[in-house]
């Protein structure tokens, strides 16, 4: 399967290797997408590139997005959710929904989600401390993602198991109720004078660098 091209090379791969063989392709053909040089290894007509491994060993990665209260950042999550490899959004609270009650489309999600919202599963629920709990004994770690005299550090968090990560409200974060059902809070460091970030670009902050895209 064609992948990449470096100049005059050209990645196939089947996606169960360690490592992409490159070869070379004939001159003229059309390039398909770019890899950076320094990804390459080896020497000769045939070189490696060597695939970068996530953190995540089980691929079940889900979100939980609490009274998220406007439509632009929960389209802008799925969007993220989805470039992440994101399997499930949970939406409680009075997070709206893609499609309303009618089954239509909700025009300011799909405006942002640009297609997003169609790739992953989705569902609205009513009581976030019961799916919190039925979590829990399915062995998911529970990462809240806030500002609290316990939360750690996001960069120093290694994920090895199945986990959701909950977002909250774009003024008021999280309820302590919410808090304290987590097994990590994690927080992103602010160097500035404003100590909050847009709910949805914490997401994509936060989402890439845990995940290891």
């Amino acid at each position: 399967m064609r992948v990449g091209f470096e100049r005059n090379f050209v990645i196939e791969s089947e996606f169960s290797e360690d490592e992409i063989e490159i070869h070379p392709r004939p001159w003229g053909e059309n390039p398909i997408y770019p890899v950076k040089q320094s990804c390459l290894t080896g020497t000769g007509r045939t070189i490696k590139i060597k695939k970068q491994k996530s953190n995540i060993k089980d691929k079940r990665v889900c979100l939980i997005l609490h009274n998220v209260r406007s439509n632009h950042n929960v389209g802008s999550i799925f969007r993220t959710a989805d470039a992440v490899g994101v399997s499930k959004i949970f939406l409680s609270g009075y997070t709206p929904a893609p499609t309303d009650r009618f089954g239509r489309e909700v025009k300011e999600i799909s405006k942002t989600a640009l297609g997003a919202e169609k790739n992953i599963e989705w569902e609205k629920i009513k009581n976030t401390n019961t799916l919190i709990k039925k979590l829990k004994k399915e062995k998911v770690l529970i990462i809240g993602v806030e500002q609290s005299k316990k939360s750690v550090d996001y960069k120093k968090i290694k994920i090895n198991s199945p986990v959701v990560f909950i977002f909250g409200n774009e003024v008021n974060g999280l309820p302590k109720l919410i808090l304290n059902k987590c097994d990590i809070v994690a927080e992103i460091p602010m160097k500035g004078k404003k100590e909050s970030l847009n709910v949805s670009v914490s997401a994509g902050v936060f989402l890439f660098r845990i995940l290891g895209v």
